[in-house]
């Protein structure tokens, strides 16, 4: 570009001939071109950075829509470059949440699954241990099934808790992702 514009310079000093003004519009279409593709490499390259500093997947999107709104009045090669670049980081995202969601799904189904043999286990469980204490004919018998009982209770209740919390979780961070999803569709 320096080199381009020396020579500009350079065939602006002498007298204009037809033969410069060639040579000279052929240079400003030049210098032109070498600054259009430098602008859209430190455009690529702030939002390249500016997507890395973003921690979420939704302020990805956000700031995507913001760069789209700052050039939408601009109807040149250059805007509409920039917004085939904004287009594409935004299929990126929009992917990368898919996955995010679908991961988030298999992960739920498989807490669905667990949670679900867990409660099979224990209802069998339970019933074993409760016809043993009806059956059970002496203190010992009824003691023994009794503390069986009141441990499988208690592996219960542990299970519930922790299971409970992964469970809430789960759920929340389901319904962000949904939302997001639906603020993708929307757009």
């Amino acid at each position: 570009l320096d080199y381009l514009q020396r020579q500009q310079e350079a065939l602006l000093a002498v007298a204009p001939t037809e033969a410069v003004k060639q040579k000279l519009l052929v240079i400003q279409n030049e210098i032109a071109d070498a600054t259009k593709e430098a602008t859209l490499r430190d455009f690529q390259t702030q939002l390249e950075a500016d997507l890395q500093a973003c921690t979420t997947l939704g302020a990805m999107l956000d700031l995507l829509e913001q760069r789209r709104q700052a050039i939408a009045g601009d109807d040149t090669e250059v805007g509409d470059r920039e917004r085939e670049m904004i287009k594409g980081q935004e299929d990126d995202v929009k992917a990368q949440v898919k996955a995010e969601t679908e991961a988030l799904l298999q992960e739920y189904a498989s807490y669905e699954l667990e949670r679900l043999k867990f409660a099979e286990s224990y209802a069998r469980k339970k019933e074993l241990l409760e016809r043993n204490l009806a059956a059970a004919t002496t203190d010992e018998q009824r003691s023994t099934a009794q503390t069986a009982l009141a441990a499988l209770e208690e592996e219960n209740q542990k299970w519930q808790k922790s299971k409970t919390s992964l469970y809430a979780s789960l759920m929340e961070e389901y319904t962000t992702h949904q939302q997001k999803l639906a603020d993708i569709q929307a757009k």
